[in-house]
């Protein structure tokens, strides 16, 4: 009972100060918002307009595995349309800008007849349909720190400079954590860093191969969502959390959930940070026994999530202050509507998200649906074996904290799937590509029922030369 209460006390903690840097960053976050808000739109427009000239906006909402324009079309005309409507006071813009709803006419979805986002866009900047301010709402859902983000780098670069820039910066942080994660690992003086750095060499592979960066990159949407899961992986990379105090190791993983959720537009940011916390803490289950890495991962999980919440909490105060308490009906509708749907959906349910997710796979696969299919496939026959041999061994004593870990990492994209159904119906096409946390996590599931052979014959093969002296065991802090 008195250990019951230390963890418990332990993760009221990490909740605490996740909740503190929620307030903390939440709010200069916000006044980014409107500094961006108070951006001149005359230069956007004219970038906007220039965009739909030289073919760098076109009608269709998804361009599957388009490297060029991006496969998310619907998204970045949804942002730039929101972008491009200054009729509202700035900070209403900043908080919730207004948005014009679209199903579009894309044909790799079913869509209405109600056109295309793009369509809309380029028919309001040039004047053809310009609805009344009445006849759009408020965007009251998310924090819009991808907004905000794209409305400084279109009033100093076109489009197709943008999408460039994001990708070439993408390219650069995935290519530069896996070279840094083999450069460690071929210096590693002690089997846990070795181990560590071998993980995060993984997550850059499985990054590269199957999230889709090449397309999803030059999003106005994805981008910057995506980069900020490469730094944390750096984070992971650079310290090792098991020296770290936990107040240390609870800011670090609040302000990671604050800027998670500032860039989420519920493309996966959450649901993927979070499996690469279990991840990144996976190595630490290497260590001794008496130290505990599954506390500290549940901890920081914790901090993550409530820094997530704190911070929608935080903007829905602002919001409601500034367009009153009928924000928070909207906003508590639209979440509860990504979970089962609604009476314009319909019912839907976790096996309705596990035949879009299969449906989805091209965008796991680069393209190639067989591939990334099969990647899923084996990824989710390797979670249910951990599970039963988990279960097989139960009488033997608890499993290593390792295996536990890179579970939960699989878990947390399953259990987003599962209960926001409707959302991954809808949106199979990005939620499909969050699947590489489970493929990530069970290769290493896989790796770590052969760890110390397989340590040892890449420890000798990444240092070219004979064999290195034998790896010394972390000792607990």
């Amino acid at each position: 009972m008195r250990e019951l209460s230390r963890q418990v006390g332990r993760l009221c903690l990490f909740a605490l100060i996740g909740a503190l840097a929620s307030i903390v960053l939440t709010l200069p976050l916000i006044g980014l918002n409107i500094l961006s808000a108070s951006i001149d739109r005359t230069q956007i427009t004219a970038h906007v307009e220039e965009a739909f000239a030289e073919e760098d906006l076109v009608f269709e909402n998804f361009l599957r595995t388009n490297t060029h324009l991006g496969s998310h079309q619907f998204n970045d005309c949804l942002i730039l349309m929101q972008l491009v409507d200054d009729r509202s006071p700035a900070v209403q813009r900043a908080l919730s800008p207004l948005s014009w709803s679209a199903q579009g006419t894309g044909s790799n979805l079913p869509q209405n007849a109600s056109g295309s986002m793009c369509e809309k866009l380029h028919d309001f900047v040039d004047g053809t349909n310009v609805p009344a301010v009445e006849d759009k709402e408020p965007y009251h859902r998310y924090l819009h720190g991808h907004t905000a983000l794209a409305g400084v780098a279109l009033s100093i670069l076109p489009l197709n400079l943008v999408r460039h820039l994001f990708s070439f910066v993408m390219c650069i942080a995935v290519v530069g954590l896996l070279v840094a994660a083999i450069h460690r690992a071929a210096s590693a003086a002690t089997q846990q860093t070795l181990v560590r750095s071998l993980d995060v060499a993984t997550v850059g592979i499985g990054l590269m191969l199957f999230f889709g960066l090449q397309y999803f990159s030059p999003s106005l949407s994805h981008f910057p969502s995506d980069v900020i899961l490469i730094g944390y992986m750096a984070c992971v990379l650079l310290f090792d959390f098991s020296t770290w105090k936990l107040w240390r190791l609870a800011a670090l993983h609040g302000a990671f959930g604050v800027l998670t959720a500032y860039f989420e537009f519920l493309t996966g940011g959450i649901p993927l940070g979070l499996s690469l916390i279990f991840i990144g803490f996976a190595a630490h289950g290497l260590r001794d026994p008496s130290y505990d890495a599954l506390s500290r991962a549940l901890g920081a999980a914790t901090a993550f999530v409530t820094g997530v919440v704190g911070a929608f909490v935080t903007k829905l105060a602002m919001t409601v202050a500034v367009f009153g308490p009928a924000v928070i009906t909207e906003f508590l509708y639209g979440l509860a509507r990504r979970t089962v749907g609604d009476e314009s959906t319909g019912s839907v349910y976790p096996w309705d998200a596990a035949r879009a997710i299969a449906i989805g796979a091209y965008d796991v696969g680069s393209g190639w649906w067989a591939l990334g299919f099969l990647m899923l496939a084996a990824s989710s026959l390797i979670f249910v074996y951990t599970l039963f041999r988990v279960w097989q061994t139960r009488k033997s004593g608890a499993p290593d904290s390792r295996i536990i870990l890179l579970i939960l990492g699989a878990l947390s994209v399953y259990l987003w799937w599962a209960v926001f159904s409707q959302h991954t119906v809808q949106h199979f096409f990005f939620m499909a590509r969050i699947g590489v946390g489970p493929i990530i996590a069970s290769a290493l599931l896989a790796a770590t029922m052969f760890h110390k052979p397989l340590v040892a014959s890449l420890r000798h093969a990444l240092r070219f030369g004979p064999p290195a002296p034998k790896l010394q065991e972390e000792q607990p802090s």
